[in-house]
């Protein structure tokens, strides 16, 4: 999913303190890390469920970026938002306010959209993002479902808090991030923080995108997760017509006989997409023809590399080369009129990007760091032993120089990427989240 994502697992020590704060609030009068406080207002839920009342119906996604913003996390929920609703779910996401031209409420498609916070992504908005999440999750405790929390994962304190932990599940999205979330700290406040969010964190159905990371977690001490993949809409990313990609390359001004490589992501440190321009700059020097379009931007972070990277092109004279395209809603002209995509990530889950150039049936280049060895193979793509620019380049021109090798793998990966199909993927939510439900009303 993976796809715009909050600083998962790095919010700064307030947080702790908020999290201590609530748990008193809350009537806790023991130690507040410990996980006996927590079985204990499981164990009440668990019995307040048994009590006659309706049964609750809504399924919840609470995840930090969502529509009109664009990313991996965006697309991902989104897709799966709509289909879930389709099979007869009431579907509401529950996201950050990043602009404050977004209303609070909409509704998409079926899908009821509630946005909370204040725009920014510093500590204070984030903060606030967190305790209006627990107010809105208490306030409808008793008509959600299942809560499914997607690239945040500090939301599983506010389902603590709204007593919503046996009905929720964590989606994890990024190799690694599960780690990084429960990495032991030297601060006192920073150590709080982790046991609060290892005590929720071991009561909660987890989700993975893919059997390396169910094995992080399991070595992590965490329950057992579901592997359930990324959903990826194969109706909507398909090859293009001849008709379709001549546009498209016309419109990048993209020569009949030119070799086009794109990436498609945020423009931001995990993603080095410093290699890949080390790597075309390489491949320039025998293929002067050679195009890198990239397709994206920044997003207000200390990780952003968008500057960086113009710096970098520019420092190399690559300026009729690199092309910064910006953030696009729909990457779809860009993967139409390209020859390949790369993907050089140093931490990646299952990277939408891929599954969408699949679909679109363009060949694929990325190392195991960026989920090429989870999705590709040697009859769909090319997974490079690294994400060093040398190793890019050696695949880039392999493919530059077989138009007919493009052709096999693309359609090769087009064939193979129909196992992620959103409606496929949708269905083993579907059975999950009735699973979570009848466990928490059992």
């Amino acid at each position: 999913m993976p796809l715009g994502e909050a600083p998962s697992g790095v919010l700064d020590v307030d947080l702790g303190t908020a999290a201590r704060v609530g748990l008193e609030e809350a009537g806790d009068e023991r130690d507040p890390h410990g996980d006996d406080n927590i079985g204990a207002i499981e164990r009440q839920d668990q019995t307040e469920s048994t009590r006659t009342r309706p049964s609750p119906r809504e399924v919840v996604f609470a995840v930090p970026d969502f529509e009109p913003g664009v990313g991996g996390t965006p697309r991902q929920v989104g897709l799966q938002a709509r289909a879930l609703a389709a099979l007869g779910h009431d579907v509401t996401v529950v996201t950050r306010r990043r602009d404050r031209s977004w209303p609070r409420d909409e509704r998409l498609d079926g899908v009821r959209v509630h946005r909370i916070g204040r725009p920014g992504r510093g500590r204070a908005a984030e903060m606030l993002a967190l305790v209006s999440l627990t107010t809105w999750l208490a306030g409808r405790r008793r008509r959600i479902r299942v809560l499914s929390t997607v690239m945040w994962p500090d939301a599983q304190l506010a389902a603590f808090a709204a007593r919503l932990l046996p009905r929720t599940a964590t989606v994890w999205a990024i190799r690694g991030e599960a780690g990084t979330v429960l990495a032991e700290r030297s601060r006192p406040s920073r150590r709080l923080l982790v046991r609060l969010r290892r005590a929720t964190l071991r009561r909660t159905t987890h989700v993975v995108l893919t059997t390396a990371m169910a094995d992080e977690l399991t070595g992590l001490g965490l329950r057992e997760p579901n592997v359930i993949p990324v959903p990826v809409d194969c109706g909507y990313f398909r090859p293009p017509s001849a008709a379709e990609r001549a546009e498209a390359r016309s419109r990048l001004g993209i020569d009949d006989g030119g070799f086009a490589a794109v990436y498609v992501g945020h423009l931001e440190a995990r993603k080095a997409v410093e290699r890949l321009v080390e790597a075309v700059r390489l491949l320039a020097r025998s293929m002067p023809a050679v195009r890198l379009l990239l397709v994206g931007g920044a997003r207000g972070t200390v990780e952003d590399t968008e500057l960086a990277l113009r710096e970098l092109v520019g420092r190399l004279a690559l300026g009729d080369v690199v092309e910064f395209c910006g953030v696009q809603r729909d990457p779809r002209p860009y993967l139409w009129a390209a020859d390949v995509l790369v993907l050089p990530s140093v931490r990646e889950g299952m990277p939408n990007s891929l599954l969408e150039a699949m679909a679109c049936g363009l060949p694929c280049i990325a190392p195991a760091s960026a989920g090429g060895d989870e999705l590709l193979d040697p009859e769909t793509g090319i997974v490079p032993s690294s994400n060093e620019p040398t190793e890019l380049e050696r695949a880039l021109g392999r493919l530059a120089e077989s138009p007919a090798l493009r052709a096999q793998l693309g359609a090769a990966a087009r064939a193979r990427v129909q196992r992620y199909d959103v409606a496929a993927v949708a269905r083993q939510y579907d059975e999950l989240f009735r699973r979570i439900a009848r466990g928490s009303t059992s």
